[in-house]
């Protein structure tokens, strides 16, 4: 179920950098603004049935079983780069959860 174009998500990382939380499979994908500051994003992905969507998940990171972790410079490397089931997010877009 898409709720959105992946245009307008495009639009809302790139432009207003807003956060998203989306469902993949048995994955739950987090693109969040780095806490390291500037333009960087972190992705976080973790299995759906040991988590749970909420605000201010990094006080509590050590308490999720993150399978994959990795902070990139701006959100345009985070497009161009990141990769789940060897696809790009554009490629899996129909197939997220919200």
């Amino acid at each position: 179920m898409v709720l959105m174009s992946y245009e307008e998500f495009f639009e809302r990382l790139i432009i207003h950098k807003d956060d998203f939380n989306f469902k993949y499979k048995d994955f739950i994908i987090e693109i969040l603004k780095s806490k390291q500051g500037g333009e960087s994003y972190s992705c976080y992905i973790s299995q759906y049935d040991n988590t749970f969507l909420y605000e201010g998940f990094l006080e509590d990171f050590r308490k999720k079983n993150y399978c994959f972790y990795r902070t990139y410079k701006n959100p345009e490397e985070l497009l161009q780069q990141f990769r789940i089931d060897e696809k790009f997010l554009r490629e899996i877009w129909d197939d997220l959860v919200w």
